[in-house]
């Protein structure tokens, strides 16, 4: 799929985790994170290969629910996976894609999706695993580019 800014695809992933103010994994309230990554054209034909490799080998042989769900007819994640259970989930640019049940949430990298796209990019660990945080400047400058870039869009588009 090509975006129409570059020849690129993108993947959305879904991230369930605990947050809470005393920041453990298991006591807290139930949070979502889904982020939406852009990737080049021959990786995204890599990437479900990648991501069920990996979601297949997250928990061992021992876990109690399926290693993989696949999604890529139903288009969604929420429709097969009941929303009460910790689980991460990926969906790639064409629609569909897979999830994964965590079992034990206390021995589940917090980076696992991070680290399964950084190899699909072969981008080097040190970036992935802690990046650093932005200087405001730079988050401000590079706000100020998007808007000049997305300036197209908002003839066509009133609530954009």
């Amino acid at each position: 799929m090509t975006t129409g800014i570059c020849d690129c695809d993108f993947i959305i992933y879904d991230d369930f985790m605990y947050v809470s103010r005393y920041a453990t994994k298991t006591k807290g309230f139930p949070h979502f994170v889904t982020e939406c990554v852009p990737i080049d054209m021959e990786e995204a034909e890599m990437a479900p290969m990648y991501f069920q490799k990996a979601f297949q080998d997250a928990e061992g042989l021992w876990a109690t629910n399926k290693a993989v769900v696949n999604t890529m007819k139903e288009m969604s994640h929420f429709k097969k996976v009941p929303h009460q259970l910790g689980h991460i989930a990926v969906e790639f640019g064409g629609g569909g894609g897979f999830a994964h049940i965590v079992e034990n949430s206390e021995r589940f990298p917090p980076y696992f999706m991070r680290e399964i796209l950084g190899g699909l990019a072969d981008i080097d660990p040190r970036k992935w695993r802690k990046p650093r945080l932005d200087e405001e400047a730079e988050v401000i400058f590079r706000a100020e580019q998007m808007e000049k870039s997305l300036k197209e869009f908002q003839a066509t588009s009133p609530s954009f």
